[in-house]
């Protein structure tokens, strides 16, 4: 098959996106299929790479969003020329708005099915809007909150539409968006783990666990953007339960950056955690695993995850994973098997039973190592090698449902009759 494979943001841009593209890309293309990125423009890309990796830069904008992610250009003209003379099969796109406003539209114009993946909930970060020109304005910033929690699903409702398929990354997201009303077939889909993840480079693991422990005993981590909607302040609420109950015996270490980087820094020091905590910053994907393979155990508190592809990757390390229930983890961590699970009571999660699970990997060694052992296990389901299986799987299956709908169409058959049989169809599976 060739697949053009369209997003917003990619490499040297860093997030789980373009992470994300980037892994199934390349298993694809090592499957013997046809992978192309569409992908904007950014100032330190590195060509030799986009080369031999198939990525067609188009045009961004001057402007630049805070986090670094540029502003695409979907009228670059060269988007179009290449699907309608490359002779693709599907298009994969990964944002549904701008780029993926451009798939849906020359999908219909030149015949090609596309197939969305619902990575973000967007309605949970509309709160970025105040990083806008003009919306500094908190009345205006919460008005606009207000309307976009509900203008949001609606437009991301007749968005699934335009598709022919979509991707969930989870089951929390299947579901989600299956309660949107979508009429198109939903697939279960995660990020899959390259082959290097489960690679331990020992000699630069105990470097970085030397340097990092500062003389300490245990070494804890977390990755992740620093930013409000992470919910990192909870995971230092936390530390200092853990150092008033266990004393100085950790380091914790926080691999990312953000724009709440500063204010985290200030925050430890309030809570007595500066010579505790270490703001690693951003670190090259490839590179992350040799900080995951130095630590004890995971820590993560965010709950504004689609999927938890770094919880993967810290599994593939062997690590035990310690996290709050949420949409993208409890799909991933299983409560006492691979890791624990940290429930909200009464709508809030305490931090003592946060901190009490992570004494239990501090104290207890044999459950502790049982917990790597499952998690390590865990991590090798979710090989590349398999996602990109089970992604070509539903690229034919979509592109054969296409095919069959543009057949029916010629014949007469109406988008009523379509969604009736598709109904039907789908009932037909479970007799």
């Amino acid at each position: 098959m060739k697949i053009a494979m369209m997003t917003n943001n990619y490499k040297p841009f860093i997030g789980g996106v373009p992470i994300s593209i980037e892994r199934l890309s390349k298993e694809l293309n090592k499957q013997g299929h046809e992978v192309t990125v569409f992908a904007p423009e950014y100032e330190n890309q590195n060509e030799q790479d986009d080369r031999n990796n198939q990525v067609l830069r188009f045009k961004s904008w001057k402007g630049k969003i805070n986090n670094g992610a540029v502003i695409p250009n979907i009228f670059d003209s060269q988007i179009g020329r290449e699907l309608e003379m490359g002779g693709y099969d599907l298009i994969h796109v990964h944002h549904p708005m701008l780029i993926g406003n451009s798939a849906v539209h020359y999908g219909k114009k030149y015949g090609i099915p596309v197939v969305y993946t619902y990575h973000t909930k967007y309605e949970e970060y509309l709160h970025y809007i105040d990083n806008v020109k003009g919306f500094e304005n908190e009345k205006i910033v919460n008005a606009v909150c207000h309307l976009g929690t509900k203008a949001v699903p609606r437009y991301m409702k007749h968005f699934l539409k335009r598709c022919s398929g979509v991707i969930a990354p989870s089951m929390d997201i299947c579901r989600y968006v299956q309660g949107l009303g979508a009429e198109v077939p939903v697939h279960i889909l995660p990020t899959g783990l390259d082959k290097s993840s489960y690679e331990k480079n020992d000699n630069k693991s105990k470097e970085l666990r030397g340097k990092l422990l500062k003389g300490r005993e245990f070494l804890f981590c977390t990755v992740s953007r620093l930013e409000k909607e992470k919910n990192q302040y909870y995971l230092l609420d936390a530390l200092k339960v853990l150092k008033e109950k266990a004393g100085d015996r950790f380091q914790f270490i926080f691999i990312g950056d953000g724009s709440e980087r500063e204010p985290l820094r200030v925050y430890c020091e309030e809570m007595g955690l500066e010579d505790n905590v270490t703001f690693v910053g951003s670190v090259p994907n490839q590179e992350v695993k040799d900080y995951l393979f130095a630590g004890d155990a995971f820590l993560f508190s965010s709950k504004s995850e689609t999927q938890g592809i770094v919880i993967l990757e810290a599994m593939a390390a062997g690590l035990p994973v310690v996290a709050l229930d949420a949409t993208g983890v409890r799909d991933i961590v299983k409560d006492g098997e691979n890791g624990y699970l940290i429930q909200e009571e009464e709508g809030k999660v305490s931090t003592d039973a946060y901190v009490d699970k992570i004494l239990s990997l501090m104290y207890d060694v044999d459950s502790r190592d049982a917990l790597m052992q499952k998690a390590r296990e865990t991590a090798l389901c979710y090989h590349s090698f398999h996602i990109a299986q089970m992604a070509e799987d539903f690229y034919k299956t979509t592109i054969e449902n296409s095919v069959r709908r543009e057949r029916w169409k010629k014949n007469g058959i109406t988008s009523l009759w379509w969604r009736m049989i598709r109904k039907l169809d789908k009932a037909l599976k479970y007799i």
